[in-house]
Order: structure tokens, then C-alpha cells, then sequence
């Protein structure tokens, strides 16, 4: 029975459980046996909606991480570039966000399934920067043979360093700043 609240919020609390496990323990440390004694769920629940501690993981995941940021063209590769980049920073400040981002990169070298999941996470979240980079070439404000990849890491990549290595915070004056640099060096390498 979908609809069936009782379902929904057994479900609700099993991925709470999980996703909390995963931001405390990493993805290593999440078992069914763990998620059940967190959750207050039987295992046999648990394996009723997911066929494996993967399955369950993955979903879990992707509910903590949620969908990607929709970016809207606003005309200039900066005001894409800001939006995306504020997004990010909101993300990232999240509390056991960079955590379960660290654990999953760290558990995909290990884990071929997991592997998979890093893949597409990143893919995913990688898209809309990839779209504004091509409507800037597509508008002229960035020449054809700008390297997508390496633009992808120069207007992250400082974030991501500020969220996970350093630890300083990344407010409005940081993020304009990245952004100013991205869309200088960006025209300045092609």
C-alpha cells in the first residue's frame, strides 16, 4: 500500500537513520543491523523496501544531498556562475554534508558499487555548471575551445578547499570573489 502513512513514515524514519549514520560514521560504518537499532525499524522492514544496504544508502544519500541546484540562464556567465556558486555554499555548509561527501569519496576507491554512486552523484551535480559554461560560450563570452573540465575544478574547487581542507567559512564576499577570478582566469585560459 503506497499511500499508506504508516509506510511513508517508516520509510521517512529509516532514511533519517541512515543518512544520520552516514554523516556520523561514514558509509563504511552503516549497517542494516545499525540503521534498524537507529531507526526503531525490524530488519525484515527495512529489507522490504530495499534489497540491499547499498540500495538503502543510495537513497539515503541522495535525499541528505538533494537535487541538484536549478540554475536559471540570467544572461551573463556571471550571474550563472554566482547562483550556482551560492547554491553550493549553502550546501556545503550544511551540517555532515562535506562529511558524507568525504566518506563517499573515500568508500568509492574501495567499493566498485559505491564507485558507481560517486560517479553519478558527481556527474549530476556537475551538469548545471557544464550548461552555464556552454550558454557562455553559446553567448560569445567565452571562446569554443574552453577545457569544460578544468573550468568545472577552477570554479569549485575553492569551496570545496574552503569547506573541507581549511575550514574558514565561504560567505558573499568569498563566493563573489570566486566568481569575479573564475570568469577572469576562464577567459584568460582559452
Amino acid at each position: 500500500m503506497p499511500d499508506d502513512p504508516r509506510v511513508a513514515r517508516s520509510k521517512a524514519s529509516i532514511l533519517e537513520a541512515t543518512a544520520l549514520l552516514i554523516s556520523e560514521a561514514g558509509f563504511p560504518g552503516v549497517s542494516i543491523e545499525a540503521v534498524a537499532a537507529r531507526s526503531g525499524a525490524a530488519k525484515t522492514t527495512i529489507y522490504r523496501h530495499w534489497p540491499s544496504r547499498d540500495a538503502l544508502v543510495v537513497e539515503a544519500f541522495g535525499l541528505c544531498a538533494g537535487p541538484p541546484e536549478g540554475v536559471r540562464d540570467t544572461g551573463s556567465l556571471h550571474g550563472d556562475l554566482r547562483q550556482l556558486l551560492d547554491g553550493l555554499a549553502r550546501f556545503l555548509g550544511e551540517e555532515g554534508s562535506c562529511a558524507s561527501l568525504q566518506s563517499l569519496a573515500d568508500a568509492a576507491r574501495r567499493d566498485p558499487g559505491l564507485a558507481e554512486v560517486h560517479a553519478a552523484f558527481v556527474a549530476e551535480r556537475r551538469r548545471p555548471l557544464v550548461e552555464a559554461l556552454r550558454r557562455a560560450v553559446a553567448r560569445g563570452e567565452l571562446p569554443p575551445g574552453v577545457d569544460v573540465d578544468r573550468a568545472v575544478s577552477v570554479v569549485v574547487g575553492p569551496l570545496f578547499y574552503r569547506a573541507m581542507i581549511s575550514f574558514e567559512p565561504i560567505d558573499d564576499d568569498f563566493v563573489e570573489a570566486v566568481v569575479d577570478g573564475a570568469v577572469e582566469a576562464l577567459r584568460a585560459d582559452a
